[in-house]
This record gives structure tokens, sequence and C-alpha cells, in this order.
């Protein structure tokens, strides 16, 4: 080889000599050594040979890292080799004992264990580097809500790629470490929605002037729901596709093949036992199954919620600000109660200044809302079916976004009436 060619081409070749050296010299094991088993042989002198090479698997590929910008990349051409190499050895091995198998693959695989076991992180580097190239909006509200709807494909998308990755690399081992990464991510992205909140809620006493301070408030609802609607499918294929890599090695069908065991032969101790608890979590063996993803989901749903509760804050704002009028009106006296001692307001026939304002607000409001009571409302509803809209637990189910609204704001006025008066 040239010092121009690289590792994955190096290994390659390497493999392709010693494929070669075992399928020519295994007759003559079997002619020289007729007492010995030629296919124990065959995989001794593999694993000395592999287990002494100068530099050793390791070194070289770490080696070759540091010429790569795409860590996972590089290291699944690699991994790519090394398992056409086992499959194209299989056949010369084929009366070996399990011991001899597993020793071989321990030193096989040897050089991928330092990057499977911190695979978790080496995917969040990944993941985050990628998203970084596609975020974009700025100062400007509706510029980011734009940004923040067509984001929701692509970080899911992005994800499942991961997954890809994950299986080609890891085997499915690393998959403790992916939702680990994922919700990483997902953080990272969520600090925009954060963000958002903030700069809106500074807004909320202009509401019922500024009239897009609330679409705004519910547009980033309803690209949380569609980022819910996404996740959860992401989650079932991710958990499904988990179920299918490991269930090899992990699952009640699996086999004994030592060179397939490879949560034995990647990882170390306490990672394998993370492993078996996700598998027997999302396999649901101990009783309902859990999603790969539910720490992710979890997240998700806190951070929509709390959207959920500075939009009815910003919403309720007008309200609330005529409501604390209340105590202080001269037909009340300090302690908030009806004054006995003064004759009652005549209310029908000069309705006072709260009461007509919070009237207009509440009369306009539902033609504000008027944009979201037609067409695809289904990410807003799904959206307000997991998050904590105030009100919400009062009022049941509604079919209507709006009418789901209407019914929070008409169940917290009733019940700060109550409390102020």
């Amino acid at each position: 080889l040239t010092s121009e060619e690289g590792v994955v081409e190096w290994l390659e070749q390497l493999y392709k000599e010693l494929i070669s050296l075992a399928t020519e010299n295994k007759e003559w094991c079997s002619q020289v050594f007729p007492q010995e088993n030629a296919d124990v042989i065959i995989s001794s002198v593999f694993t000395d040979a592999l287990g002494s090479l100068d530099p050793t698997l390791e070194f070289c590929a770490e080696a070759g890292l540091k010429l790569n910008t795409n860590t996972l990349s590089y290291l699944i051409d690699l991994r790519t080799r090394t398992d056409r190499f086992v499959s194209d050895l299989r056949p010369l091995l084929e009366s070996c004992s399990e011991k001899n198998l597993r020793d071989l693959g321990k030193v096989v695989f040897a050089p991928y264990r330092p990057y499977v076991n911190k695979y978790g992180e080496l995917e969040s580097q990944a993941l985050i580097a990628e998203m970084a190239v596609w975020t974009t909006g700025g100062k400007d509200t509706i510029e980011e809500l734009h940004s923040l709807a067509g984001a929701v494909a692509k970080l899911t998308s992005m994800c499942r790629e991961a997954g890809q990755r994950c299986a080609a690399l890891t085997k499915g081992t690393g998959f403790p470490g992916l939702a680990t990464a994922v919700k990483t991510v997902l953080d990272k992205h969520l600090d925009r929605y954060r963000k958002l909140m903030r700069r809106l809620d500074k807004r909320r006493t202009v509401v019922d002037d500024d009239w897009s301070v609330l679409q705004h408030c519910l547009t980033a609802i309803q690209t949380t729901g569609d980022l819910m609607m996404q996740m959860e499918e992401l989650d079932m294929n991710l958990s499904l596709f988990f179920l299918e890599s490991t269930r090899g090695y992990l699952g009640p069908e699996g086999g004994e093949d030592p060179l397939n065991q490879h949560h034995v032969l990647l990882l170390a101790a306490p990672a394998i036992t993370q492993l078996n608890s996700l598998f027997t979590k999302v396999s649901g063996r101990t009783g309902a199954s859990t999603p790969v993803l539910e720490e992710s989901l979890d997240l998700l749903n806190s951070v929509a919620s709390e959207l959920q509760k500075t939009t009815f804050n910003i919403m309720f704002h007008p309200i609330s600000t005529q409501l604390e009028k209340l105590p202080g009106l001269e037909a009340w006296d300090g302690s908030g109660q009806i004054s006995l001692d003064s004759d009652l307001p005549e209310f029908s026939f000069s309705p006072q200044e709260y009461i007509t304002q919070t009237g207009e607000y509440l009369m306009t409001l539902p033609q504000h809302l008027e944009p979201y009571m037609s067409g695809d409302t289904s990410h807003l509803s799904r959206a307000f079916r997991s998050g904590e809209f105030p009100g919400s637990q009062d009022i049941g189910d509604r079919d209507s976004p709006v009418d789901f609204i209407l019914g929070c704001i008409a169940e917290i006025g009733r019940a700060s009436c109550r409390e102020r008066v």
C-alpha cells in the first residue's frame, strides 16, 4: 500500500489477504497437523495475528479518524469492511469452539469498542453540527415561526438517519446512547421555543391592540403539535428498529453464535446492563412497552405546556387587568365584599367600565381566532391534548381548538371572579 491510501483501504486489503491465505492453507493445515482441527488452527492464528499487529488496529483506526471530518461515517466504513471479513471467514471456522470464536471476535471488533461505548456523545456532536447547518431565523418573530415550522421535518428526518447510523456501527447496542443524543439535540432545538416564549410574553400588555401577538403564540403551539406527531412516529419507527436490530442476541429467539453477540463484543459491563434494561422496557416484557424516546417526548411535552401557559397568560391579560380593578370599585369595601352601607350600583342600566372593556375584548376574540376554525387543525388539537392549557381540566374534550380555547378562557374567568369578588 502507498502512504496516500487511507486506513479503510488498508484494512480492506488486509482482510482480503487473510481470507486468501486461510483459504489456500486450510487443506495444508489438515495434512501437516492431522491430529488438529484446521478450523481451530486458523482461528487461533488469526486471533494472535490481529492482536499482535504493530501498529495495532486500534491505533490505525484512531490515526485515520484524525484525518476525517465525519467521525461516524468513517467508523461505519471501517465496520462495513470488518463485517464483510467476518462473513467471509465464517465458512472457514465451522467446527470451531465457542471459546475460539469469542476470542477471535473480541480481537476483530476491539477497534470499535471505545467508539461504541461513547456513541451517544459522538452522535450528539454529529446531530448538533448537522442542525446548525439548516437552523435559520432571528429576531423577527414571523421569520422565526416559519423557520421552526420548516425545521420539524428536518429534525425528525435527521434523527431517523441517526438510527440508521446507530444500527450500522453498533448493531443496535448504541440505542441507549442514541436516545440520549436525540434528547440533547431536541433540547437545543427547543431553546428556540423558549426564547420565542420570552419574546412574546414581553408583549402581553399590547395583545388587545396588536392581535398578532396572540396569533404568533397559537402558530407556535400549532408547530409543537406537528413536532409531537412526527416525534411520536419517529419513536415508533426507532422502537421497532431497535427491537429488530437486537433481537438476534437479546430476543428470546436470539442464537448463541459468539460472533453475533454484539453487546458482549462491544460494550462494557455497565453499558450491557443499560442495553438489557432498555430492551426489556421497549419490548414490554415487564408490562406495557416504553418508548425509546421517552425522555425526549417528556421534554417536548414539558416545553409545549409552558408555551400554552404563556399563551393563556397573554390571551387572558386584558381580562385579568380588568378583574384586578374589582376590589377597588366603590361598590366594594376593602375586604372585597359588597358594602351593605352603600347603594348597589345600577349595573343593568349603566354597565361599569370594566364590564364594557372585558365584553368588547371577548366579543372580538373569536374573530381573531377565526384562522384556526377551519382547515387542518389536527396539529393544534394534538398540542392541546397533551399540554396544560389553564382551565382545560374543567371543560372536557372539545372538537374545535377554538371552542377549547374559549371554554378555557370562560372557565378561568369565572374562577377569577369568584376569587376576587
